[in-house]
């Protein structure tokens, strides 16, 4: 239960947070003060050190260029047009790997399996 609290708080107080850091007061006083961990309070530190602000650091991780807007429109349209088309047909139509027009629909899109099931 006491982990709970903690979240709570450590919501509630990270603006709270920002504002001793960027005043100049010690780690170990401001997470005395709002009652969270020091851990915290020098990650934040550390993050404002870093970046000037409070903003979140730099996603890792390769960027998303395949799964654009304008390729999950066009995808949204081909299907519109002809909902039996092939999901093979409309990756090698728009020249992209078959799992991105298939990662669209189910993320994207919230469609699920369109294969037809034989009662």
């Amino acid at each position: 239960m006491s982990a709970n609290r903690k979240t709570v708080t450590r919501c509630q107080s990270s603006g709270k947070v920002h504002a001793q850091i960027v005043a100049g007061n010690r780690p170990a006083d401001i997470a005395r003060w709002f009652d969270v961990s020091r851990r915290m309070v020098y990650c934040y530190k550390k993050l404002h050190e870093e970046t000037g602000g409070f903003d979140q650091w730099p996603s890792t991780g390769r960027p998303v260029s395949t799964c654009t807007m304008a390729l999950v429109d066009k995808v949204k349209s081909k299907i519109e047009e002809n909902p039996q088309e092939n999901i093979d047909k409309i990756a090698k139509d728009q020249k992209v790997d078959k799992s991105a027009v298939s990662r669209i629909m189910r993320k994207d899109l919230g469609m699920k399996s369109r294969a037809v099931t034989k009662v």
